[in-house]
């Protein structure tokens, strides 16, 4: 209902496979006249999520969010987004052929040497730069 850009995620047991694949959960992350978008996901050892995002509304600049959830959160349910760097300005930087490169790499990695999750993606620095960011999550997202 109404303007919205949302985010499908699911989590799926494929521990016996190819003979049961099972959805555990899954969500639509999303509000009215919010966009969320170019998301990358991460689960830990220990199966708690993290998940890194960009966000804009018509009173936000495109912006680099977070989210999760532990694995003893209820089901089928993301932790409130939090911001981990505002956008500044409209981003206006469009490629030769039509493409808005902002949204291009976002990513989520475990960090080998101690289990935590890495995420980074892009939010609007300038009307035609869009600035990097990298933060560490550690198991509470």
């Amino acid at each position: 209902e109404g303007e919205v850009a949302a985010i499908q995620w699911s989590e799926v047991d494929v521990s016996q496979w190819p003979d049961v694949v099972r959805v555990v959960q899954r969500q639509v992350f999303g509000a009215d006249r919010v966009y969320n978008f170019s998301p990358a996901i991460m689960a830990d050892a220990s199966r708690n999520l993290a998940m890194v995002y960009a966000r804009s509304s018509g009173d936000e600049f495109a912006s680099l969010y977070f989210t999760g959830r532990l694995v003893n959160d209820p089901l089928n349910k993301l932790r409130l987004g939090k911001v981990l760097k505002a956008g500044v300005s409209v981003y206006e930087d469009i490629e030769s052929d039509g493409r808005n490169r902002i949204t291009d790499y976002f990513h989520a990695a475990l960090d080998p040497q101690d289990g935590s999750i890495w995420v980074h993606g892009f939010y609007a620095k300038a009307r035609n730069a869009a600035g990097s960011w990298v933060a560490n999550v550690v198991s509470s997202p």
